[in-house]
């Protein structure tokens, strides 16, 4: 079938979902087509950020049109020039609307109303990351977006959740109708794993094979509180363990405590490849706060995890590794200091990542979102971790941590 993806904005080349779902529906052999704007994220470079409105095949070999724009909402949303003209000329079976709460939406329902076709949208947002201001969550989602979606709801065929509290967001504060939500996770990107084995790997970026190696990174900012990772990490014995970071460091305390730690290395900002390979020669990875990506590529390539207990990280852990209940520096250095008194289970951690892995590659996405054009009802992902062994609702913190 053709396949028509929508997105506000599309960066070349990235690991994002909007880049990685269309590229597994072609290996499927179906026909897949990305419109966007003619612009990268608000948080890219001003300087680099208008690409301008042309056509081409990315690397990928996913078919890109970029769309001029009318007007942009900065970070949320763009109101798109002739885009009804491009889905007539485009004739797609199956239109996926990356976001929920944007104008685009409107037009991609009147083109379905007349013709037919099968629509779905994703939601992105859950409360540590939309909404956060409380009159914004009641004027700008449940006020404004709720009423304007409301009679329109019937037109959308299903609405993917891509973490299980995201699934959550759409119903409880825009409205969505319950049987219409389905969790389509975002996927682990298992063809690009690196090859190499970790001991190749730790000889390259210089770290010893007989340590236990932690790792985190990505964009470090005060928000997402990893300074207390390196607090936790200074009460080890360095002797046994090393803590490897990498990404852009923006939180001013993370890096002066950073400079403290012997046992510490900064490798910086890193591309695809290398991140992967990074991930892959540690032997566990560590977020403290909200969900990154990052997670699923530590999936990817089966590296245990100790991550922060919530409702959009809540199925990632099954035997993988640890969850964290708290913000507490006391309970990460309980947790490490567990991994690194029983080392055995770090092989027993690598077992059930495949598990994990399986389940959420996105081949196996890819797979389900065209398994639900045929039949809408709620497929094994969705059946696996939409479930009380997953979601705890009644933790206070399933929903906000920050």
């Amino acid at each position: 079938m053709k396949i028509l993806h929508i997105s506000q904005y599309y960066n070349d080349e990235y690991g994002y979902q909007e880049n990685l779902l269309p590229f597994y529906q072609s290996l499927l052999g179906h026909e897949v087509i990305h419109v966007t704007s003619d612009r990268m994220s608000s948080f890219v470079d001003k300087a680099k950020r208008i690409i301008g409105a042309k056509k081409y095949i990315e690397k990928n070999n996913i078919r890109i049109i970029r769309l001029p724009i009318k007007w942009e909402f900065r970070g949320r949303f763009v109101i798109f020039k002739d885009l009804y003209s491009v889905l007539e000329k485009e004739k797609p079976d199956y239109i996926f609307h990356h976001g929920l709460i944007s104008p685009s939406i409107l037009e991609v329902i009147k083109y379905k109303r007349k013709y037919g076709i099968f629509l779905a949208t994703d939601n992105h947002s859950d409360l540590n990351i939309s909404g956060k201001n409380r009159l914004w969550l009641f004027l700008y989602y449940r006020a404004f977006w709720t009423n304007l979606l409301k009679k329109h709801y019937k037109y959308i065929d299903l609405i993917f959740g891509v973490t299980p509290l995201r699934c959550l967001f759409p119903v409880k504060y825009l409205g969505a109708p319950m049987d219409r939500i389905r969790l389509l996770p975002i996927g682990a990107n298992v063809l690009e794993v690196p090859k190499v084995d970790k001991e190749t790997l730790r000889e390259k970026y210089g770290v010893s094979e007989n340590k236990i190696i932690f790792v985190t990174g990505g964009k470090i900012t005060p928000k997402k509180q990893m300074d207390k990772i390196l607090d936790a990490f200074k009460m080890l014995n360095s002797d046994i363990v090393e803590l490897i970071v990498f990404g852009k460091i923006l939180d001013k305390k993370f890096e002066e405590k950073a400079k403290e730690l012997k046992n510490l290395k900064f490798l910086g900002w890193r591309n695809r490849k290398e991140t992967l390979e990074i991930l892959k020669m540690s032997d566990v990875a560590i977020w403290n706060t909200i969900h990154t990506t990052l997670i699923e590529d530590a999936i990817a390539v089966e590296t245990p995890l100790i991550l922060r207990y919530y409702g959009s990280t809540a199925h990632f852990i099954d035997g993988n590794g640890l969850y964290l209940y708290s913000d507490s520096v006391k309970e990460l250095y309980e947790k490490m200091k567990f991994i690194i008194k029983n080392r055995e289970i770090l092989e027993k951690m690598r077992n059930s990542t495949k598990k994990i892995k399986e389940l959420l590659s996105y081949e196996q996405i890819a797979k389900e979102s065209i398994e639900y054009f045929y039949d809408l009802a709620p497929k094994e992902t969705h059946n696996h971790f939409m479930n009380d062994k997953f979601l705890d609702f009644n933790y206070e913190y399933f929903e906000k941590i920050l």
